[in-house]
């Protein structure tokens, strides 16, 4: 049996397979086998996976025919015989130290599975990024260095990534639980995820980058075609998999809420020429579940969502119901831009659904503080919520629209009075008039182009755009104004000024805008320059690191000469001694015992390692031959001795 098995699907990616092989192929851990199901691609992805098995036995390659990832995990499943199971994609990277550590960490603490994170790294831009779907920060900042089990997990189910790899499990575990892909769908990692995790007793997460998530417009999940549309399906078989494990109940608030996000978050994604299609399975999977149990764990913009999907006839009217909730959300509006926007939004409907969304949009509007909402919102804002019921509203709004026309026809009457009592003026007034007209419109032609172009480079002048084209579409100026009490020409020069006035503040504003954009650009480009400099610090930085470690590696031949010198010293001692050797032959026995206590001493400065048993031989090697020495000596004398001896004997004789 194997270490680890690793299973790879593999459909159509050439282009970056064989980085993806060989971050699996070159890790330190070798004991492995990888499984390459090859799901009918049409590009060379076939061929690199032979060429691959040719040069490595570890590579076992099976080509099969074309129906989804899900399909070819399940079948690679079926060939794993490895201790532990990782399932990798055929577009990523993953770091050649992972399964080393990955192997240790699950084998120490007999894990169930384990939990790392990724990065992003997007190849038309060129650019890495992290985000919190593949780092998992609210799972980290609560479990990181423990072991814990689904029991443990509660709300925390919710932020861990269901891709299966970001995971490492034990193979038993895996056929243990019966978990597989969800088969013929985009989106087959939500079933395998969710069967496990019920079923999970011993789980870690590491909390560092082992994984680089490629992101590209050829992946599958970018494409927005019809099957994100099988999202609705795969939320319905997360639903059915927390009625099988008895969760259901304790997590519905949540699950229920969930399930309008994930749906609407594909609904977002999908080509527009696919979205009447999704609004129609939307519609009908919704229509099943209304009811209060459904609807009433529902949050406020959720229930928004939901209802709107409900109320409307096709993808049109809820794309426009939807405008709202996207008002709701957008969190860089303020107060009043939203009351402006919703005004905008809520005019824009029919009655049905006015009346329908009356109540919300007034709870909403409550929300707000008087001192937030400037005098022009206030009108809408004030008519609103002085409203008991939408009947009421309408009363109320009809009745203001009255009045407005009331004041309109009043001055046009006005007006009409006016040029009639001076008839003989009349033609002039009217020629003055018509060069005003001319000139206010040319100002708001070039007003409307200007914004145009600035509309299309900049979204913070959407509400703003759209207060203005409101104004260019009111029809009370400059007549409006007009008042009997003033010389006719120069009540027209005083309008005529303070329309130019207000056109140049406008025009004055939108140049500022301009600026506030350039500003931007400029800061941009100035974060362009800053990130340049940052890489050229980090090049620097690299560049002190080499020299670093080639310093690193001067010392280090430095201390090998320091040794190769050292051993020079220890011979020289060696030389040193062994000349004393023949020295200590001529001392007396004493002697001896200090000149070796001295050479001892001076071996401890030089730091030389020396045995006491080689010592002590060395002492008595000298002794005995100091002994043999002296018996030779006395030999000698003995001998003479003899002769002498020999000598006076014969003498006396």
């Amino acid at each position: 049996m194997v270490k680890v098995s690793v299973i790879m699907p593999v459909y159509n990616a050439e282009k970056f397979l064989k980085d993806s092989v060989d971050s699996i192929l070159n890790q330190t851990l070798t004991d492995l086998e990888f499984i390459c199901a090859d799901d009918g691609s049409s590009d060379n992805s076939l061929n690199i996976l032979n060429e691959y098995a040719k040069k490595d036995s570890r590579v076992k390659v099976f080509s099969l025919d074309h129906q989804g990832g899900g399909n070819a995990r399940n079948y690679a499943l079926t060939k794993v015989t490895g201790e532990y199971l990782y399932i990798m994609d055929a577009d990523d990277i993953l770091d050649l130290n992972a399964f080393q550590e990955f192997y240790s960490i699950s084998k120490s603490n007999n894990l169930d599975f384990l939990i790392f994170k990724a990065i992003n790294y997007n190849v038309d831009e060129d650019n890495y990024y992290e985000t919190n779907y593949y780092s998992m920060p609210v799972l980290s900042n609560a479990m990181k260095g423990k072991v814990f089990g689904f029991k443990d997990l509660g709300e925390l189910l919710f932020h861990i990534s269901v891709t299966p790899w970001s995971k490492f499990y034990n193979t038993q575990f895996i056929k243990k639980s019966g978990a597989k892909f969800r088969e013929n769908s985009k989106f087959h990692d939500n079933q395998f995820f969710w069967d496990i995790i019920f079923q999970a007793e011993r789980i870690y997460f590491l909390d560092e980058f082992y994984y680089t998530r490629t992101r590209h417009s050829e992946s599958l999940t970018a494409s927005g075609d019809e099957h994100h549309i099988d999202i609705i399906g795969v939320v319905n078989d997360i639903i059915a998999l927390f009625i099988k494990h008895g969760q259901l109940d304790k997590y519905k608030n949540r699950l229920f809420n969930m399930k309008i996000l994930w749906i609407i978050q594909r609904y977002n994604q999908i080509q527009e020429k696919f979205m009447g299609l999704f609004y129609k399975e939307m519609k009908k999977d919704f229509e099943l579940n209304e009811n209060a149990s459904f609807a009433d764990n529902l949050w406020s913009k959720n229930k928004y969502i939901y209802d709107s999907i409900l109320i409307s006839k096709d993808y049109k009217d809820f794309n426009l119901l939807y405008e709202y909730y996207k008002i709701l959300i957008n969190n860089k509006l303020t107060a009043d831009e939203k009351i402006l926007d919703t005004e905008i939004w809520f005019n824009s409907i029919n009655e049905t659904y006015q009346a329908h969304f009356f109540e919300r949009i007034k709870s909403d509007l409550k929300n707000y503080k008087n001192n937030e909402i400037s005098s022009e919102n206030k009108l809408f804002y004030n008519t609103i919520i002085n409203s008991d019921n939408f009947d009421e509203y309408m009363a109320n709004h009809k009745y203001q629209m009255k009045i407005k026309l009331d004041s309109i026809i009043a001055q046009e009457e006005k007006l009409s009075q006016y040029i009639k009592e001076n008839e003989s003026e009349n033609h002039e007034l009217l020629t003055k008039l018509e060069e005003l007209n001319l000139f206010t419109n040319k100002i708001y032609k070039e007003m409307a182009l200007e914004l145009s172009h600035i509309s299309k480079n900049s979204d913070s002048n959407y509400p703003y755009l759209k207060k203005f084209k409101s104004n260019m579409k009111k029809q009370d100026f400059p007549i409006s104004d007009l008042n009997n009490d003033f010389n006719k020409f120069k009540s027209l020069n005083i309008l005529k000024d303070a329309l130019i006035s207000d056109l140049n503040n406008e025009i004055k504003n939108c140049h500022n805008t301009i600026e506030n954009k350039n500003t931007l650009i400029s800061d941009l480009n100035n974060e362009i320059k800053n990130c340049h400099n940052t890489i050229e610090d980090k090049n620097t930085s690299i560049s002190d690191l080499n020299n670093e470690i080639k310093n690193c590696h001067n010392t280090i031949e430095d201390k090998n000469t320091s040794i190769s010198d050292l051993n020079k010293q220890v011979k020289n001692l060696q030389n040193k001694i062994n000349e004393e050797n023949k020295s200590i032959n001529n001392l007396e026995h004493e002697n001896v015992k200090e000149d070796l206590s001295k050479l001892q001493a001076e071996l401890k400065e030089y730091q030389i390692t020396a045995s006491k048993n080689e010592f002590m031989l060395l002492k008595l090697t000298s002794e005995n031959k100091y002994l043999i020495k002296k018996n030779a000596e006395l030999n000698k004398v003995n001998l003479e001795l003899t002769k002498k001896n020999k000598k006076d004997s014969i003498f006396k004789r």
